[in-house]
């Protein structure tokens, strides 16, 4: 297989399993989130009405009482108006509940219940409130001697007030409970998520290197086995054939290529033994070229070479001379000969 279309679909097949499982653990996060968020949408409605209802009281409380104190029509007028326009803040917000309820935008039963039970006690208090008001204006306007009767309603509201508030704020504190419970949890239901899609980042990050590995691997194997090959065939081996092991489409075509060459040169040494020689020397390293083209000009000079000279017409040192030497010598392009104390270099 072509080795581009290979990886391609290796990588390929990881980006799409990647893919699916990202949106698997999204959906999963979202449906989570979306359920988190419900309770707190529906919950910051009911919040706000709780805590309206408890500041509405007290300030009904503390408004009744200076209504209570006065003594004439004029005074107690004024106090009136605000207790009424305390009531119209109270009906929007009441307006505004019933509308989610109805619209179905609050669904939880048991925060309609407890909405229901605070909007209940609420009116009861305002009745009483009201009956207040009612017994104090009719003293006012008509002179009328109504005492024990505000004493006796007065204790019964006194006592709701104090039942209304403690529930109010009972009620507040379990949704403001509630909701950082549900905050939290959303926090970490985030942050889980973020360490999850690391996670599955990280898998196909790994699992990506794991199959270039892979493939590297594959390719490296034949293209070492190549490479043996042309290191013999240089040695001289000119009948060496590479024999393909790999079904990666560019590297049997590149083996296929070089044994069509090895098999001409081949060929051509088998038939004449001077282009033989010539292939011998042009496949030689250009250090062991250079060396026998030195040798080739001193003996046309007819100058004696010896391993001095070599060192110093190349700036090598002795190991690195003797072992170039040593490898012409075995391959049958020069010969040493011992003149004296010197060892003279002659091409064969």
């Amino acid at each position: 297989m072509n080795l581009k279309k290979r990886l391609s679909k290796e990588v390929s097949i990881i980006g799409f399993i990647f893919g699916i499982l990202l949106i698997i653990t999204t959906s999963f996060f979202l449906q989570f989130s979306q359920s988190f968020d419900d309770v707190l949408t529906q919950s910051e409605p009911a919040l706000d009405a709780l805590n309206h209802m408890l500041v509405n009281v007290y300030e009904d409380h503390i408004l009744i009482m200076e209504y209570l104190q006065t003594t004439s029509y004029a005074e107690s007028l004024a106090i009136s108006q605000a207790l009424a326009q305390a009531d119209l803040k109270c009906e929007a917000f009441e307006q505004n509940m019933r509308n989610l309820i109805e619209t179905k935008k609050i669904t939880d039963e048991v925060l309609i219940e407890d909405y229901q039970n605070a909007f209940s006690l609420h009116e009861q208090v305002e009745a009483f409130r009201d009956q207040l008001i009612s017994l104090h204006e009719k003293e006012i306007t008509t002179k009328t001697y109504t005492s024990s009767q505000k004493r006796e309603i007065l204790g019964q509201y006194t006592d709701l007030f104090d039942e209304s508030t403690l529930e109010f704020q009972s009620k507040i504190e379990a949704l403001q409970t509630r909701n950082t419970a549900v905050k939290r949890k959303l926090l970490a239901q985030s942050r889980l998520f973020v360490v999850v899609i690391l996670l599955l980042l990280l898998a196909c990050v790994l699992t990506i290197v794991r199959k270039v590995r892979q493939i590297s691997k594959r390719i490296i194997e034949p293209v070492d086995q190549t490479i043996d090959a042309t290191k013999q065939f240089i040695a001289g081996e000119y009948d060496f054939q590479i024999k393909p092991n790999t079904n990666i489409t560019e590297i049997s075509d590149l083996q296929d290529n070089i044994n069509a060459v090895f098999k001409a040169v081949n060929t051509v040494a088998k038939s004449d033994e001077t282009q033989k020689k010539s292939i011998q020397k042009n496949l030689l390293k250009k250090e062991y070229v250079a060396i026998l083209d030195f040798l080739a000009k001193m003996e046309t000079e007819h100058k004696k070479v010896t391993m001095r000279d070599v060192k110093q017409q190349f700036n090598i040192t002795h190991p690195t001379a003797l072992s170039r030497i040593k490898y012409l010598e075995e391959h049958n392009y020069v010969r040493v000969q011992k003149e004296g104390r010197d060892k003279c270099l002659l091409l064969v």
